[in-house]
């Protein structure tokens, strides 16, 4: 255990990392974080979903806490969802469900604000480093696998604000695509956990889709790769360390929306060093349930005909979208026996030749 006048020491400059570090250096701790990359804010700039169903409390409240100014949001209370034949379905709820953020270096960014925050604590930020885990406190380096991979690209554009999602499980297998526009900045995106190899051919028909949708005004595009690992750990430690982020489990509530969840796990893993308090018991009793929700909703999901999910997009335009979202990830008995199931169906056979660490194999999946 670090001593109360030792730095705490965190690999990652992540959402996760920079969370832990900040709230740390409120508490009076002296923080080291490494950072592999060459710069911590991100390699480019994108709107991103931050959820704001699974809590009573605003989702922007963790902002206040960490003392966050400048960080640009959207509020998202009306969508349009489209099924793979494009039959809109208009959703809308009383609350946001979410709020548009730009994640990156551009000014407004959440990233920018959180490094902001973190060095005028004194957080002190090396790049291009890449600790042993053993020589860590907290690792928050992102996802070691991808069970989801994204392709997304980032235009300017003249267009009016809006979120439409597609569901189309034969150019999205397994996942989603989704089109943000906020501000002028415009994110289009792909987001697939079955055929993965394949990821820009479906990117392209996507993009296809959204046009047949509408058309957008789209200038100084750039496009990049993410992954999301949606694998949950036995324990959230690793050889002393606490793993927190997508490092340790991702609550992606199904649709790759895990920046809240990364941002209360580095708080997690604050409080588990500024109060002394095990890490695994509090995420086992804060986040896991969640996690394990997330997990079940995405393996119902993923089993679902063309046909089903049509009917699950109309049933989500009646009523309050937010409300019904909520209901259906709330961790329960339900959806805890859902989750069996589900590490059990996608536990790596012997037979997987997946050049991966520990992940979910399908046995459909090409690699």
């Amino acid at each position: 255990m670090t001593s109360a006048h030792e730095p705490i020491r965190i690999a990652g400059a992540g959402p996760a990392g920079l969370s832990c570090a900040i709230a740390l250096a409120q508490a009076g701790r002296a923080v080291v974080i490494s950072e592999a990359r060459a710069s911590a804010d991100g390699s480019i700039d994108a709107l991103e979903l931050l959820e704001n169903w699974t809590e009573e409390v605003d989702a922007t409240a963790i902002f206040d806490v960490l003392g966050l100014t400048g960080v640009e949001t959207t509020e998202v209370a009306s969508a349009e969802l489209f099924d793979g034949s494009l039959r809109r379905t208009g959703v809308a709820s009383r609350r946001p469900f979410g709020y548009l953020v730009r994640r990156g270096a551009g000014a407004g960014s959440l990233d920018a604000a959180l490094l902001a925050r973190a060095r005028g604590l004194g957080v002190e930020i090396g790049l291009g480093e890449r600790p042993d885990s053993s020589a860590v406190d907290v690792l928050a380096t992102g996802p070691s696998a991808p069970d989801l991979l994204a392709r997304r690209m980032v235009f300017a554009t003249s267009d009016a604000d809006r979120v439409q999602l597609l569901f189309d499980p034969i150019r999205a297998p397994g996942g989603f695509a989704w089109l943000f526009i906020a501000r002028g900045i415009g994110t289009l995106g792909c987001l697939v956990s079955r055929d993965r190899a394949r990821l820009e051919r479906h990117f392209d028909e996507v993009r296809d889709r959204f046009r047949k949708i509408s058309e957008v005004s789209v200038s100084q595009e750039s496009t990049a790769t993410g992954r999301i690992s949606c694998a949950i750990p036995s324990s959230s430690l690793a050889g002393g360390c606490r793993v927190a982020g997508e490092a340790g489990s991702s609550r992606d509530l199904l649709f790759g929306m895990g920046l809240r969840g990364a941002l209360q796990d580095g708080l997690l893993a604050a409080e588990s060093i500024a109060r002394g308090r095990s890490f695994d018991s509090l995420r086992d009793e804060l986040a896991l349930p969640l996690a394990r929700a997330s997990l079940a909703a995405r393996f119902r999901y993923e089993r679902m005909s063309d046909a089903a999910v049509a009917r699950a997009l109309v049933r989500c335009g009646r009523g309050d979208f937010r409300e019904r979202v909520r209901r259906s990830l709330r961790p329960g008995f339900r959806n805890e026996v859902t989750a069996l199931f589900a590490r059990a169906a996608w536990r790596p056979p012997e037979s997987c030749t997946h050049p991966l660490p520990a992940h979910w194999c399908r046995r459909s999946d090409r690699t």
